[in-house]
């Protein structure tokens, strides 16, 4: 039996509050806590699981629930409603050391991120959170109304804050958005992931599920070129880079010279891009599966075999492994043909600015400290190598994404002729925070028939 401390995203917050804007010392009248994440199985047995969220602007910390003897219901951990006020427990954030003893020690503006992964407590860290919240029970003025009352006086907004029920999706597409993918437990993910290999009527072969940044990523085979596909969930985002991503750029080292790898005017979409779920390679084509691609020959059946074999830590260093093909524009014709007859295609430039962002808010400098080495670790989808070259995307090139199409699909190829390229932007060093890499910002168009780069297919769900 443990007391463990778990994050509830921003995203999934404000889902639980709804329209409500949420204030300290209301009640959020949650009684579960949808994951299955593992480390959490320490709280079975009697212990209790305390839930926060990270506030914008300014990082804020708030203790937002604490589940008293949780159980596991396969989807969701369900105990009785919480009943403490939401606090802030920032000043906390110095004192709880976590059974590991390392504390919180997350860099300006990446607090949330460094809480991804639930954390075991201490006795004394519980001792502290229980204190800041009067002992575990909510405040008395901060109670929600009472179900009954007697009093014949009107009833007064209530404090409590209506929960977001978690449910099951009604659609293979709505069980493949982000929303819902990362909270259905492994048994309904196997059936969809069934769905998806059928579709593809055996050249596409599901392998295994491995965990990246707290997500489960379904790993998949495209046997005719051997590469790894991962299935991206589908969602919605403002594409583009803000001004607000800008100035965090402008305030490291060197950042300057990388501010014209940004797409022309800095603007956000001015409405959501839905995209829909789709399959992307892990990695760009090395050699060897763009000379399948050309020349039709079997891609070597090793490498297939080495994917299905590998176990997460050495999954990872497959990704990592090896050269990146690079095509000069001149023979687009040609290759586009050649992925079509594999059933593949590029992808649209919305679908890979949101694998890129690998299930996070922001589109900004990527990376925290000195990179071992100079390739690009896989992100929340698993997909890795971001940025290390300039990837072409389907769409037509366009110097803003104002009216790019808000189902995600590529734009239509303009007269001139050229396309969306994305990422392969330079790094910059700063003595404080390290290498930093302007990854899925960089954003150009491909300038000549000798510009040469790289190719990460993309495969269409229909189900």
């Amino acid at each position: 039996m443990a007391n463990v401390m778990a994050i509830v995203s921003k995203a999934v917050f404000d889902k639980m509050v709804g329209k409500a804007k949420p204030k300290l010392g209301d009640v959020l009248s949650t009684n579960q806590y949808v994951s299955n994440n593992p480390r959490l199985e320490s709280v079975k047995g009697g212990g209790a699981l305390f839930l926060v969220t990270v506030r914008p602007p300014d990082e804020a910390l708030w203790l937002v629930a604490i589940l008293e003897g949780p159980k596991h219901n396969g989807t969701a951990w369900v105990a009785k409603a919480n009943a403490v006020a939401m606090t802030d427990i920032g000043k906390l954030k110095d004192k709880l050391k976590f059974d590991s003893g390392n504390g919180i020690q997350a860099k300006a503006g990446a607090l949330g991120m460094s809480l991804q992964t639930p954390r075991v407590l201490t006795d004394g860290d519980v001792a502290l959170l229980r204190a800041a919240v009067g002992g575990g029970a909510s405040k008395p003025e901060a109670a929600p109304a009472a179900a009954t009352t007697k009093s014949s006086e009107p009833k007064k907004a209530s404090a409590s804050i209506d929960p977001w029920r978690w449910r099951s999706p009604r659609s293979h597409a709505e069980a493949l958005s982000l929303a819902h993918w990362s909270q259905l437990n492994p048994t309904v993910r196997a059936r969809h992931v069934r769905a998806i290999e059928r579709q593809f009527g055996g050249a596409v072969e599901f392998v295994r599920s491995h965990g990246f940044g707290g997500r489960t990523v379904e790993v998949f085979v495209h046997k005719a070129t051997g590469v790894a596909m991962h299935l991206v969930p589908g969602g919605s985002f403002a594409m583009g880079f803000s001004e607000r991503d800008r100035e965090a750029l402008g305030k490291i080292e060197g950042g300057d010279a990388l501010a014209g790898f940004v797409d022309a005017d800095g603007l956000k979409s001015s409405s959501p891009i839905e995209v829909a779920p789709f399959l992307l390679a892990a990695r760009p084509l090395p050699p060897e599966s763009l000379m399948a691609l050309l020349t039709g020959d079997s891609v070597d059946k090793s490498a297939v075999h080495a994917i299905r074999r590998a176990n997460s830590g050495k999954y990872r260093e497959l990704l990592l492994d090896g050269a990146i093909a690079k095509a000069n524009v001149s023979r687009l014709p040609v290759l586009e043909a050649a992925l079509e007859s594999a059933g593949l295609r590029l992808p649209s430039e919305a679908e890979w600015e949101w694998a890129a962002r690998g299930g996070a808010a922001a589109l900004t400098v990527a990376g925290d400290g000195k990179p071992e080495s100079a390739k690009a670790a896989p992100n929340g989808f698993g997909v890795a190598r971001l940025g290390e070259e300039p990837e072409l995307c389907a769409d037509g090139w366009a110097s803003t994404h104002e009216g790019a199409s808000k189902d995600g699909r590529a734009r239509a190829r303009n007269s001139n002729g050229l396309r969306a390229v994305r990422g392969g932007a330079q790094r910059a060093w700063s003595q404080r925070d390290g290498w930093k890499w302007l990854l899925s910002a960089a954003r150009r168009p491909s300038t000549d028939a000798g510009d040469s780069l790289a190719l990460r297919p993309a495969l269409t769900i229909k189900l």
